[in-house]
């Protein structure tokens, strides 16, 4: 909201970690309801995230497993998809673009095939049940210098 009284030309995107652990629904409404788009990092977790803060020397956290997840699996076995593509095809029926990050050529040919089913009702009843609000969150962006004394964080 301050960004948009602030502002001389609107934000067209926000690009924020978005997940079914951390589904940031007030912030979705927010956005869509001022013309913003959303477009959601981290969609099927960070395995990297603990590597990238050693490398940096930053402090270490436990980190949610999303692809392992019992109810992302018992849904990807119903449809013959994985957990990965499960997790996209949710935030792209909450009418949220993902950009999920891969390395293996495979994985990402994978990523893309998610056009091809649909959750049903129940399966997006079940995950959106998933939301741990912000426990949920990987990306804390705390011990990285100084931002925690900015007035507006946690953004």
């Amino acid at each position: 909201d301050n960004i948009l009284r602030n502002c001389r030309i609107k934000p067209a995107n926000n690009q924020v970690e978005m997940h079914v652990y951390f589904q940031q629904r007030e912030l979705v409404d927010f956005c869509t309801k001022n013309g913003v788009t959303i477009v959601a990092y981290a969609p099927i977790g960070t395995r990297g995230y603990n590597v990238a803060m050693k490398r940096f020397g930053r402090p270490t956290k436990v980190l949610p497993d999303l692809l392992s997840d019992e109810l992302v699996n018992r849904i990807a076995k119903k449809h013959s998809k994985t957990p990965a593509q499960v997790l996209i095809r949710f935030l792209l029926q909450v009418g949220v673009s993902t950009i999920p990050k891969s390395v293996t050529p495979s994985r990402i040919q994978e990523n893309f095939n998610v056009f091809d089913f649909a959750l049903d009702e129940q399966d997006m009843k079940d995950l959106l049940a998933l939301d741990k609000g912000a426990e949920g969150r990987i990306s804390d962006f705390k011990g990285w210098g100084r931002l925690e004394e900015h007035p507006h964080f946690e953004f």
